[in-house]
């Protein structure tokens, strides 16, 4: 068929309009992308260095917890579990765990004058309290993921001032003249001078670590490694706190973490059966400086005198566990309503304590006549030192609670923080060992 020239003509020219109002709509197009550019730019352009350093950090961070949190994650079939310091901060925060009692049994003398002479007027045997304590929000850590390490920097224990039981003096001899002020500032002023807070910190260091030991265990068994280090060698901190950006960046990343943790292993079923190294790690190690006595009222009678009486002191050092019997304590699995039940024992003495004999002072007497102090009374005393510290630490009723309070707290945290790592919200009750 053929067109005429008219006909022909009409084809050119349509799409000549058409291709026309084409580029209309693309220069117009284009144009409102360029003004929508522009006032971004112009926006972006406003804002101050500091805002756009944390926007960019922002955007840095969502795409690096992306790649490197997400998918991970996704293609893990969500069992992957990551470890953050926050988590390992918010295990250990619990101020019920950050002291710890020493015990210290003492001898002083009151002197006098006599004519020119100097003169022991009398003894005083005496009970001082002191306190080791330290702030567990002031505990931080560091994870080294490429050498599976967990650092935690632990602050130094601040020692307390003694305090004294003044139901606990005792005379030598019993019958001596003693004003109680005189007394009290004697004890005060020798506990002050004799109580070596260097031992005292170390032992409360060694409780410190066993107690991180026992609150991370849930978190890092099996996986990493703890170590510990001073608090003053912690630096990360300092420097994000000076770097706005940085504290930006962790925040982001940390709460990306945090929440992808909590996703994880929801349907798994807890294992419990590191309860056991908790209750072994709940154990307290208390030094004691205590007094030994040996007394015998004197029922031998020459002419008339008492050839029998003695009463004798002697200062020692010596170590006693306190701590929950670890057969006795059973953890159960979560019933229907996620209750776990934990039973703990009272707290006992755990094993023989040990007196230190190096540490043992010179014998302080009051006898009668021709009454000397044998070997065998040293020895018997020796008997007696292992045996009053027992007694010690069994009749303080404030200190063996606590042990048991401490196992109890270790142990509700463990199952608690099981239960975080799987998904789980599990309620602790308590129950009493038979």
């Amino acid at each position: 068929m053929k067109h005429s020239k008219h006909e022909r003509g009409i084809q050119p020219e349509c799409t000549s309009g058409h291709d026309e109002r084409v580029e209309v709509i693309q220069k117009e197009a284009v144009e409102v992308n360029d003004k929508r550019g522009k006032k971004v730019v112009e926006f972006f352009g406003k804002l101050s260095f500091k805002v756009k350093i944390v926007f960019l950090v922002v955007v840095a961070a969502v795409l690096f917890v992306f790649f490197l949190g997400v998918l991970p994650w996704i293609t893990d079939n969500h069992e992957t579990q990551y470890l953050t310091t926050s988590d390992l901060k918010s295990a250990v925060d619990i101020d019920s765990l950050s002291t710890v009692d020493y015990i210290y049994h003492g001898i002083v003398e009151k002197h006098g004058r006599f004519l020119w002479m100097d003169r022991v007027d009398y003894r005083v045997k005496y009970e001082a309290h002191i306190r080791a304590s330290y702030t567990m929000s002031d505990i931080q850590f560091g994870i080294d993921k490429e050498n599976k390490v967990v650092t935690a920097y632990l602050p130094k224990a601040q020692v307390g001032e003694p305090q004294l039981d003044n139901s606990k003096f005792g005379y030598l001899p019993e019958n001596a003249t003693a004003d109680m002020k005189d007394v009290l500032s004697l004890c005060r002023k020798d506990v002050a001078d004799e109580v070596d807070k260097k031992e005292i910190k170390k032992q409360a260091d060694t409780s410190l670590r066993d107690t991180v030991k026992a609150l991370t265990l849930p978190l890092i068994d099996g996986e990493y490694e703890l170590k510990f280090k001073p608090l003053a060698e912690y630096k990360e901190g300092l420097i994000l706190m000076r770097r706005p950006w940085l504290v930006c960046f962790v925040l982001v990343a940390t709460l990306s973490f945090t929440g992808l943790s909590g996703c994880a292993k929801k349907d798994e079923e807890p294992d419990f059966s590191g309860y056991t190294k908790i209750a072994e790690l709940a154990t307290v190690e208390c030094r004691f400086h205590n007094v030994a006595e040996i007394y015998n009222d004197g029922t031998n009678m020459l002419f008339g005198i008492n050839v029998g009486y003695k009463k004798a002191w002697f200062e020692y050092d010596g170590t006693v566990q306190l701590g929950v019997d670890v057969a006795k304590v059973n953890v159960s699995n979560p019933d229907e309503n996620n209750v776990v039940t934990i039973t703990v024992p009272d707290a006992e003495v755990l094993g023989q304590p040990q007196a230190d004999e190096s540490t043992f002072s010179d014998i302080y007497s009051d006898t009668g006549l021709l009454t000397p102090i044998t070997t065998v009374d040293q020895s018997a005393a020796l008997e007696e030192a292992q045996n009053e510290m027992i007694k010690s630490a069994e009749g303080n009723s404030a200190l063996m609670s606590s042990a048991r309070e401490r196992a109890k707290t270790l142990l509700s945290q463990y199952v608690t923080k099981i239960g975080d790592r799987t998904g789980k919200k599990y309620e602790v009750q308590f129950k009493d060992a038979e």
